[in-house]
Order: C-alpha cells, then sequence, then structure tokens
C-alpha cells in the first residue's frame, strides 16, 4: 500500500485532501507492486457539474461495470490533489507495458471533461508539481492514458500534450523549503567585507587584491548565519547613518 501519497504531495508545497480510509483502499482490498509507473486521465465528467472534484465519487466507489476505486488520486479544478487509494485501482485496462498496468502503475484522475476544454492554469501547474514529486519519490516515469492503452486508439484522455507535459515535469525544480533550504543557502554564502576592503586600500593594497582577501566564505551554517546578520546589521547602521546626513543636508539646503 502506497500510504506515503498524501505525505509526497505536501512535502511539494501542494494542497491535498485526503478521502477517509484510504490507506486500506484498493480492489478488493489488494495493495499496488511498486510502484514502476504512472498515468494521467481525465476524467470525462461534464464541465458543467458542480464543485472542485464532482467525479470524487465515481473515482472512489467505481461504475456498475468497473469497480472502484479508480484511481489512487483526484486532481480538482482548483490544484488541489485529492487522495482516494493506497492499493490496486482499475484505472488503466490492458497496456502495452505491464509498468504502466493497474498492478503497477499509480493513476491520477483528473478533472476536466475532454476534447478541447482547457485546463485551468493553477491545476495544470499543480499537476506538473505533482507528478514531478511523486516521480521523483518512487523513481517512475509518466505517461497518457491513451499513450498506454491497447490497441492504440481505445483510449484518448487526457486531452494534454504528453510531450510537453514531461518536458514541463522534467524542467520542474522544486521549491526550496525549510531547514534544508536555510542550510543551502548558509553553506553558500560568501561576501565582500566592505569595510575590510576600504581599510586594506587605504594602506596601499590594490583594488583587486583588497577585494579578494576581503572576500568571506562560510562553508560551517551556523557560521554563515552569524556573519550574514553581522553584515546586514552593519548595513543598516550605515543606512541610519547616511539617512541622517542626507536630512541634515536637506535641512541646511532650506535654511
Amino acid at each position: 500500500m502506497l500510504t506515503d501519497l498524501a505525505d509526497v504531495l505536501r512535502g511539494a508545497g501542494l494542497p491535498v485532501r485526503e478521502m477517509p480510509g484510504w490507506k486500506t483502499r484498493g480492489v478488493n482490498g489488494w495493495g499496488i507492486n511498486g510502484p514502476f509507473g504512472g498515468l494521467v486521465h481525465h476524467t470525462g465528467t461534464a464541465a458543467a457539474a458542480a464543485g472542485d472534484y464532482p467525479s470524487l465519487h465515481v473515482v472512489r466507489g467505481g461504475r456498475s461495470d468497473l469497480q472502484g476505486p479508480l484511481a489512487q488520486l483526484g486532481l480538482g479544478r482548483s490544484g488541489v490533489w485529492y487522495v482516494i487509494a493506497a492499493g490496486y485501482c482499475n484505472h488503466a485496462g490492458p497496456t502495452d507495458d505491464p509498468d504502466f498496468a493497474n498492478p503497477r502503475a499509480i493513476g491520477v484522475e483528473c478533472e476536466n471533461p475532454g476534447g478541447s476544454t482547457p485546463w485551468p492554469a493553477v491545476q495544470y501547474a499543480s499537476l506538473v508539481t505533482g507528478c514531478r514529486a511523486l516521480g521523483d519519490h518512487y523513481s517512475i516515469r509518466w505517461r497518457g492514458h491513451k499513450e498506454a492503452a491497447v490497441p492504440q486508439g481505445r483510449k484518448v484522455d487526457p486531452n494534454l500534450d504528453m510531450n510537453k507535459l514531461r518536458n514541463r515535469i522534467a524542467a520542474h525544480r522544486p521549491a526550496p523549503t525549510g531547514t534544508d533550504f536555510l542550510e543551502d543557502l548558509m553553506a553558500k554564502v560568501t561576501f565582500v567585507d566592505a569595510n575590510e576592503m576600504t581599510n586594506l586600500i587605504a594602506q596601499g593594497v590594490s583594488k583587486t587584491e583588497a577585494r579578494k582577501r576581503a572576500t568571506v566564505t562560510y562553508p560551517d551554517g551556523t557560521a554563515a548565519l552569524a556573519g550574514t546578520l553581522n553584515f546586514l546589521s552593519s548595513a543598516l547602521r550605515d543606512l541610519a547613518v547616511l539617512k541622517a546626513d542626507v536630512a541634515a543636508l536637506k535641512k541646511g539646503t532650506k535654511a
């Protein structure tokens, strides 16, 4: 069972709604082998249907001719991810590759009626971010249902250019968040101590050499943060002095 689906999506900064019982939900209670691939679908539900994800009850419970759940994940018009099942889902049918068949693939049912209906920008962006996060976490690649289904032409979903989507997924750079981002930032802090550089030049050191000597790099995160804060504090003090000088100059000019 893929019980970490919600955590992966939330970790990418995406809005997530967990459906009750999803961690044990699967066709006949079965789990999934892998996953080894991911399939993108559109629901085909009419555009007039109300709500963010009106297909939820069908994707979760199935149809009269097909037992649910019909996908592990749903994607609403607003970009919200609906986590529906952790196990086996009937979303693929016959495919040209076992990695994209029901026992081994994640299915994402995106709310869209199909045809030429455009996707809201927020929904498409969320799909890119979510597919990148899931792809990185599970080491899977993404195809459209229409690409994997056999015989060719059996399915038309999703109504997206899949090559463009894959390119967007590949180019997507996850937003840095949390302590990892701060540690990375601090580890790379390098700046020139302007006061030290001025003093060195006053002592006859060339400008190029003075800049080199006054350049400070902190390999240690804690030191970097401390150094950066000291630098900013000094800069703010200099700014306050400059502000006072400008104010005095203006006052003298008016007098």
